[in-house]
This record gives structure tokens, C-alpha cells and sequence, in this order.
């Protein structure tokens, strides 16, 4: 008989501490959650200046007027704080307040992380795999931004260039050692999850080819964002793999530069819409939409290369952390867990 009460003590103890548990991981109200992002997302449109890389978030829950968040502070490319609002027709979010602060560099958003002053920070590519090694809970989308040369419109021999350039490049060699195999080697704007055919979009190297092409051209200008980490080590690269073909690519920080390498971003998970949004003629046809993406890529004198997702790192009180197939958050249905007394 006693060893019965002691057994039906110990099962009603751990059901105890189970609800316990439970109740201090379910959701509830209230709490600050702090996002650094970078920023510096470059377009298409407006000459490849930055955008905010929270347009998304903001089409999503405030510009439509049907999220549950409302903007209470806006500095341009620094500070966005969001305050949950009380009527919001799809009720009250979780939250109290989101405080997002652009403009951050990876080390300092490493270092805010691992003070404890940030819940969720943007995580390098090439620091990703290294961060789930160590613990870090994460979350990535789907690949969503596009690495991409531009190439100016002022050179007769443009396109012969562009297409030697395109030759010359070790693809392979970037993605597995610069980007850690993160993402997708891709000549097409569109990524193979949204459109279905992207893999028909040429991606061989072909030095030889290259060579003869470029064969007694004149050097070229190139630029890039120098600030970005993302961009600097594979601008590095391209300039080793063009001068192995004889193509000589001259530092430039000038908009106007012969070549630039550039930042797209896809932000829409609809493939018609995202075309649309790039500049293209979209088609529920998707012989149509391929014709379309590649006069696209052709008049614009775009070479796609890789096609990369966006990756958080996530504190642990941190719940219901949702990253979207284009890098969207809902913040809607995020919670933060209460600290431990």
C-alpha cells in the first residue's frame, strides 16, 4: 500500500511540474522583443538604392492597415519601433513593442546577441552552420535574395564582355568556400522553389571560351557595396577568376561603373508578382514567364549567380519565430517567455 501512495505522489509531482512547464511556455501578453538587421538591400529600380529591409513586415502589418502593430517611431535606415495596437481587426498581438535597429554590422549585432541585448539578429551566411553548432536556435528562408552582376549600357562591346564574365566565373568554388554551400548556384532571377525552371538557365564555367571572347578587351570598372560582408570576399573572387580569362576589373566605387555587383531581393512568394516586381511581364503561362525572366535578364545586362536565403539567430525566450519563404516575419504570433525567477 505505501509503495502504491508513493508511486501515485511521484506520478501526481512530475504531472505538476508538466503543467508547470506548460504554463510558463504558453503564450501571453506582453514584453519588448529587439531585432539588428544590416539594411542595405539594393533593387532594380531607383539605380540600386538601399531599401528598407523591413518593407515586407511593414506592407504586411501596417501599410495595408490589417496587422496588429503601429509605428511610433521612424528614423530612415536606423530605428523602427512598432507598439501593438489594441483594435487591430485580427485582435491584439502578443507583444508590446518591437524595436528593430538597421544599420548594424555582423559584429556588432554578434556581440549585442551575446550580451543579451538583442532577441533576434541576422546571421551571415557563412557564419550560419557554425551558429547551429554552438546551440543557436535558427531560422532561414527560402532562397530569396539574388547576388547579380549589372552591367552599365555605355561600352559597344558590352555584351561580348558580359557573356566572357559570365564564363569565367568558378561559381562552384564561391559557394562552397565563400557561402559554405548555403543557398543556390543560379543563373536565373527567380528561384527554382518559385518559378519551377530555373535550372534551365545556363551556370557553366567555360574559361577557354571566356578567353577568346575577351581577347584584347580594354579593363573594366567595377564597384560594390565595400561595407558589405557578404558582397567583398566574392567581389574578391571575381576579380581573380576575370583576370584567369584576361578580363582586367578595376576597383570602383562610381554608380556608374562598367560592372557592379548587386543585391536583388524577391519579395513576393508569388512568381507572376515577383516577376512584376523586377521589372518583368509576368504570364500564368510558364513557357511565357521564362521568355519573359530572360528578356528581362537580356535587356537589362543581369547576370545572376547565386540565389541566397535570409537566416536569424533566435534568443531562447523567443517563441512562435516564423521567417516567411521571402524573408517576411509575422511578428503577429511571436511571444516572448517570461525569465526565470
Amino acid at each position: 500500500m505505501r509503495r502504491t501512495r508513493l508511486r501515485s505522489a511521484a506520478i501526481a509531482s512530475c504531472l505538476l511540474a508538466a503543467a508547470a512547464l506548460d504554463a510558463a511556455r504558453r503564450p501571453h501578453y506582453g514584453g519588448t522583443l529587439r531585432i539588428d538587421v544590416s539594411g542595405a538591400i539594393q533593387s532594380l529600380d531607383a539605380g540600386d538604392a538601399p531599401a528598407d529591409p523591413l518593407d515586407a513586415v511593414l506592407r504586411e502589418n501596417i501599410a495595408r492597415e490589417v496587422g496588429p502593430f503601429r509605428v511610433v517611431t521612424w528614423e530612415p535606415m536606423k530605428t523602427v519601433i512598432l507598439e501593438a495596437d489594441e483594435s487591430a481587426p485580427r485582435g491584439r498581438p502578443y507583444l508590446d513593442r518591437v524595436e528593430i535597429h538597421m544599420g548594424r554590422t555582423s559584429r556588432d549585432q554578434a556581440l549585442d546577441f551575446e550580451l543579451g541585448k538583442i532577441d533576434v539578429v541576422e546571421l551571415p551566411l557563412a557564419d550560419l552552420r557554425r551558429a547551429q553548432q554552438q546551440g543557436v536556435r535558427t531560422s532561414a528562408s527560402q532562397p530569396c535574395e539574388v547576388i547579380a552582376l549589372a552591367f552599365a549600357g555605355h561600352r559597344g562591346d558590352l555584351d561580348r564582355m558580359r557573356q566572357a564574365l559570365t564564363l569565367a566565373i568558378d561559381r562552384p568554388a564561391i559557394h562552397n568556400v565563400l557561402l559554405q554551400r548555403q543557398g543556390e548556384i543560379s543563373g536565373a532571377l527567380l528561384p527554382q522553389w518559385l518559378s519551377g525552371y530555373a535550372f534551365l538557365f545556363p551556370v557553366a564555367r567555360d574559361l577557354n571560351k571566356a578567353k577568346e571572347l575577351a581577347a584584347s578587351a580594354a579593363p573594366m570598372s567595377f564597384a560594390w557595396d565595400k561595407q558589405s560582408p557578404l558582397l567583398r570576399p566574392i567581389a574578391e573572387r571575381i576579380v581573380v577568376n576575370a583576370a584567369e580569362a584576361g578580363i582586367a576589373l578595376r576597383s570602383s566605387t562610381s554608380p556608374d561603373a562598367d560592372v557592379r555587383l548587386v543585391i536583388l531581393r524577391i519579395a513576393s512568394d508569388d512568381a507572376g508578382e515577383a516577376l512584376r516586381s523586377l521589372g518583368g511581364a509576368p504570364s500564368a503561362d510558364p513557357l511565357k514567364m521564362f521568355e519573359a525572366e530572360r528578356g528581362l535578364i537580356e535587356s537589362r545586362r543581369l547576370v545572376p549567380l547565386f540565389q541566397l536565403p535570409l537566416a536569424y539567430g533566435l534568443a531562447p525566450n523567443v517563441n512562435a519565430w516564423t521567417t516567411g519563404p521571402t524573408g517576411n516575419w509575422r511578428l503577429e504570433d511571436v511571444w516572448l517567455e517570461s525569465p526565470k525567477p
